[in-house]
């Protein structure tokens, strides 16, 4: 390891061990050699297909799924994030952090993330919609099925009213 300008730690040597080909237990070559020369620790994300990701995640509960779609670069999360379904995508954001929750839903197209706030409890819609720009929180309720708007716009309207008093 060496120092960086920045005072950050940085590999720049590994040790690695040559394989025989066709040889079983035979200790090969061992030699260090330079960070750089060295590939295949860390695959490219269009290497990594999400549905590979999908699948590892099926069987998480929600809140799990929350976590690791946080740690997420914001190019795989919303990869992730189109393959799901509505419930299932809804039920995982409701787990998020709000600014999260925004950029997510700023990467669907308006229809989906219209579904998306249908499939949310409302109270959690309501809070989600209370983060967006006025005009693009009421463009996504007039996309939202009426009977499925009302409460989140209810509660919408209560949060954004100032208390009197």
């Amino acid at each position: 390891m060496a120092r960086t300008p920045s005072r950050d730690w940085e590999i720049d040597k590994v040790f690695v061990e040559k394989g025989k080909p066709g040889r079983l237990r035979r200790k090969g070559e061992t030699l260090t050699v330079d960070w750089s020369a060295v590939s295949g620790f860390a695959l490219r994300e269009e290497d990594q297909g999400a549905a590979n990701l999908l699948a590892t995640f099926e069987q998480l509960r929600p809140a799990d799924l929350a976590s690791v779609l946080h740690h997420l670069s914001a190019k795989r999360r919303s990869e992730v994030a189109a393959a799901l379904d509505d419930e299932r995508l809804a039920d995982v954001m409701e787990e998020l952090p709000e600014d999260d929750q925004v950029a997510i839903l700023a990467t669907l197209h308006q229809e989906r993330a219209a579904d998306v706030l249908e499939a949310m409890d409302p109270d959690d819609a309501a809070d989600l919609l209370s983060e967006l720009p006025q005009a693009e929180a009421e463009q996504l309720l007039q996309l939202m099925e009426p009977d499925e708007a009302a409460p989140s716009a209810a509660c919408s309207a209560t949060r954004s009213t100032p208390p009197a008093g």
